[in-house]
C-alpha cells in the first residue's frame, strides 16, 4: 500500500532546492504567508516545498485524529520533518495515540525527514537527502532511501543511530 507513496515520492521530490539561504527562505514563507514567523524555518520551508511539489499527488492535510493533523496523505498519512545532521540527536514525532490510530486504521505511518547540514555563520541549509521511515504493527522501522542524490558522499548518515533517533517512540499493537 504505501509502495504507491514511495514511489511518488522518489519521482517527485528530486525537484527540492539542493541549497537553502535563511533569508531568501523566510522571505519565500514570507510572500507565501506561511509560518515564516516561526524558529524552525527549515522544517516550515521544508514542509513548504514539499507541499508545492506534491500538491496534486498527494493530500494536504492528512487525517485528522483528536487534536493532531498529518501533515500529508497518500495511501497512508505522513508527518514531514526536518533534522540537522550536525545537531542533536533526537527528533520529535507527532502524538502517540495519533500514530497508533493511523497505523491501525492503514498498516503504518510514514515520516518524510530532510537531513540538512546547517551552516550556523551564514544561517545557510544544505539538503544531503531525504529518507522516509515506516512505522508498522510490529514496531519495525523500515527505511527506503530516496535516491535524490546518486553519487552524492552522504557519509554523516552512516553514524546516525536510527534506533536512539527513535527511542522514545514505541507501538502498542
Amino acid at each position: 500500500m504505501y509502495k504507491t507513496d514511495i514511489n511518488k515520492l522518489k519521482e517527485y521530490l528530486p525537484q527540492l532546492p539542493k541549497s537553502w539561504d535563511g533569508k531568501s527562505c523566510i522571505l519565500e514563507l514570507q510572500d507565501a504567508d506561511y509560518n515564516w514567523k516561526q524558529m524552525e524555518w527549515c522544517g516550515w520551508y521544508f514542509e513548504f516545498k514539499v507541499r508545492q511539489i506534491l500538491a496534486d499527488k498527494f493530500e494536504f492535510p492528512g487525517d485528522k485524529f483528536n487534536n493532531v493533523t498529518f501533515d500529508l496523505k497518500g495511501t497512508i498519512n505522513w508527518d514531514i520533518k526536518a533534522k540537522f545532521l550536525n545537531a542533536d540527536e533526537y527528533m520529535c514525532l507527532n502524538d502517540k495515540e495519533a500514530i497508533e490510530q493511523t497505523i491501525q486504521l492503514y498498516g503504518c505511518y510514514g515520516v518524510l525527514v530532510a537531513y540538512l547540514i546547517y551552516d550556523y555563520k551564514n544561517h545557510n541549509a544544505t539538503l544531503e537527502c531525504v529518507y522516509s521511515y515506516l512505522f508498522d504493527r510490529q514496531d519495525l522501522i523500515k527505511l527506503d532511501v530516496l535516491s535524490m542524490f546518486q553519487g552524492k558522499d552522504i557519509k554523516y548518515l552512516m553514524n546516525i543511530d536510527y534506533e536512539h533517533l527513535f527511542n522514545n517512540y514505541k507501538i502498542v499493537a
